[in-house]
């Protein structure tokens, strides 16, 4: 009888264990058919794209990309962002992004270089949808712009605005994920500024 008994937990311990490992197992592999929790965990992320924007300006001796217009349109230039999270709990985390501009802005001369977006935004990230891989979100933040557009006649260092950004986020894995995103901004101390930009981008999660 004891040997039986024995015999009988060491079968039932192997099985609690194998269970174990097919789950360990099963959620290293991915995939899109399971639904990962965001909770508790740090986020880095990177995002590109480009975009489109329109520029009132408070200040006639300003330069805002069109000679002789008091309202200014054209296309932003190629940006890249890095940003930092932490998922607060499944749909709600605190983010911050760093923008830097991979092309040259406007300039008033052709032979000045023109300035490059230096932005930093922090905020925070909702997902509207967090049930499957496939998961809606949408982002509050603050957008502190430090381009340099001196050379433009505007004295103001710094603009302030608020962001908003709508993506579908892919998760692949418990700990990586691609999206597309759509982001509007609006700016408003060096002049009143509307923007909007879209593209792609990817998210590492630990642990």
């Amino acid at each position: 009888m004891r040997l039986l008994c024995v015999g009988l937990l060491t079968v039932a311990m192997g099985a609690a264990s194998g269970g174990v490992a097919r789950g360990e197992d099963y959620e290293a592999t991915g995939g899109t058919e399971k639904a990962y929790k965001h909770g508790g965990q740090f986020k880095i992320y990177a995002q590109t794209g480009i975009g489109y924007r329109l520029i009132f300006r408070y200040d006639d001796d300003d330069f805002c990309g069109q000679a002789g217009k008091t309202n200014c349109n054209g296309a932003v230039p190629f940006w890249l962002e890095a940003g930092i999270g932490y998922g607060v709990t499944d749909s709600f985390e605190l983010i911050t992004d760093l923008r830097l501009g991979l092309g040259e802005d406007f300039s008033p001369s052709t032979t000045t270089s023109g300035p490059k977006q230096f932005v930093i935004a922090p905020g925070m990230r909702i997902f509207i949808d967090d049930a499957g891989s496939l998961k809606f979100f949408s982002t509050v933040q603050l957008a502190i712009d430090r381009t340099d557009y001196s050379a433009s006649g505007n004295s103001k260092a710094t603009d302030f605005g608020v962001r908003n950004v709508n993506g579908f986020l892919i998760d692949l894995h418990r700990t990586f994920g691609v999206y597309v995103h759509v982001g509007e901004t609006i700016g408003f101390v060096r002049w009143l500024r509307f923007e909007i930009d879209g593209g792609i981008g990817m998210m590492i999660r630990l642990p």
